[in-house]
């Protein structure tokens, strides 16, 4: 499986290039390149670097595999009262991202 265009869409809705993301993940750019253009299969892609991406897209690891996981995405699922802007999708990203946070911190406290 692939999961080039599904990374793609998710940087295009985040407004991250393939440098900011090679930054931010610390992975070759040409890695992330790969993977863009299909050169690499999701299963020959290392649990960590999978987990690095899809922190850094404020998504969970399932994102890019399961279609049930996209369509619960805040940023896909959620309508502003006009267009969605990458400024909108970044907020409703990082707001997921917190909310997932405190759940977890929530669950390992009880």
């Amino acid at each position: 499986m692939f999961i080039g265009s599904v990374l793609g869409e998710r940087m295009d809705m985040l407004g991250v290039s393939l440098e900011t993301l090679a930054d931010e993940t610390m992975l070759e750019k040409q890695f992330i390149e790969d993977i863009l253009n299909n050169r690499i299969e999701f299963e020959n892609i290392d649990e960590f670097d999978i987990e690095v991406i899809s922190n850094a897209l404020y998504c969970d690891t399932n994102y890019f595999t399961d279609e049930r996981s996209r369509l619960n995405d805040v940023v896909l699922c959620s309508k502003n009262r006009g267009n969605d802007t990458t400024k909108s999708n970044l907020a409703k990203a990082k707001l997921q991202s917190y909310m997932r946070d405190l759940i977890w911190i929530k669950e390992a406290l009880c």
